[in-house]
């Protein structure tokens, strides 16, 4: 065990110091950390760039739990510290990760969108590596809804449910974890509607693709502004039904 200990020996994995001193300043919410040092550890540790990490293999590795690995993968590229640069296949193959070593890249700014597997909301509170950003330990905002006083709150959970519901309809869903442009177009409609009446909406999209006279969505922006025209589509199905219905005799 001692030998094994020594540099000497072989056991050790080269990193630039500048890397190892930007990373440790990030105030992340969760495991971020140990999962970024984790790639380091397989792709820098074997002097390679990138490497094929199965969640199995950050499971083992980390002792923590499947959805808290993958909250902080996300987070990590969120923040374009961590990429992916493959996704693994459906044969089984691993997703290919790598770390950022460019920490002049990094998009701190996005700290405060950051996932943290806590229920529990907490107090905004900010950052000094972000300016005018808000933050709180789960993405989570309060939504007040028109003519009424009641507070809507999304916390991370439900973030990941209604941008993972779009994962039917189209490949790509996981970048709107990263796009401003459709994560504001969800607020508005969580805003609007609520979470559960969004949620439920977004879930029943794979259904209607394909359809004759159905509007093509597949992001959240889509959905917004073609909520009139899925609203119409429904009313026609349901007039279709109901015309159709065969009459009774009495």
């Amino acid at each position: 065990m001692k030998d094994e200990l020594q540099v000497e020996s072989g056991h050790y994995t080269r990193i630039v110091n500048p890397l190892i001193e930007n990373l440790i300043k990030i105030p992340f919410k969760g495991c971020e950390l140990a999962v970024a040092i984790y790639i380091i550890r397989k792709t820098y540790g074997y002097q390679k760039k990138e490497d094929g990490i199965s969640l199995s293999q950050f499971q083992k590795g980390l002792e923590r739990s499947r959805q808290t690995i993958v909250t902080a993968l996300k987070n990590l590229q969120l923040v374009n510290v961590a990429r992916l640069v493959k996704q693994g296949s459906a044969k089984g193959d691993c997703n290919i990760w790598t770390i950022n070593k460019y920490y002049n890249t990094w998009k701190l700014v996005n700290m405060a969108r950051l996932v943290q597997r806590n229920s529990k909301p907490s107090l905004t509170e900010r950052l000094n590596l972000v300016q005018t950003a808000r933050h709180t330990k789960e993405i989570q905002k309060k939504y007040k809804r028109k003519n009424t006083s009641k507070t809507e709150v999304l916390h991370g959970k439900q973030w990941n449910d209604l941008i993972d519901s779009f994962k039917e309809v189209n490949p790509m869903y996981t970048d709107f974890y990263s796009n401003n442009t459709e994560r504001n177009a969800l607020e508005e409609m969580a805003s609007n509607w609520g979470y559960e009446k969004l949620f439920s909406t977004i879930r029943e999209l794979p259904k209607i693709i394909g359809q004759p006279y159905a509007p093509k969505i597949t992001k959240p922006t889509e959905l917004r502004r073609d909520i009139g025209k899925l609203i119409a589509f429904y009313q026609q199905e349901k007039n279709k039904i109901i015309n159709n219905k065969p009459i009774v005799h009495i």
